[in-house]
């Protein structure tokens, strides 16, 4: 998937690589994309570097989205700071 198709759309890409499972969010509810592209992290897997969302934004997101997931999500992210 090419950038150009993505762009301005909202889409989740739910993957899995090196047995492990990864979303590639285009965009967020209350998260504005180059502020928080500014904040985040960058990761490797295998030989890929990848940015990661900082604890904060994603603490945010879920906060927004208010699922019973994400709920969970919350009180596990802030009990591993």
């Amino acid at each position: 998937m090419r950038s150009d198709e993505i762009a301005g759309r909202k889409r989740q890409i739910n993957f899995e690589s090196w047995g492990l499972p990864f979303e590639v969010l285009t965009a967020a509810d209350g998260i504005e994309f180059s502020a928080a592209a500014a904040r985040s992290a960058q990761g490797s897997v295998e030989h890929l570097v990848v940015p990661v969302i900082s604890r904060a934004d994603l603490l945010a997101m879920k906060r927004i989205a208010g699922r019973e997931i994400d709920k969970a999500d919350v009180v596990f992210l802030e009990g591993a700071g």
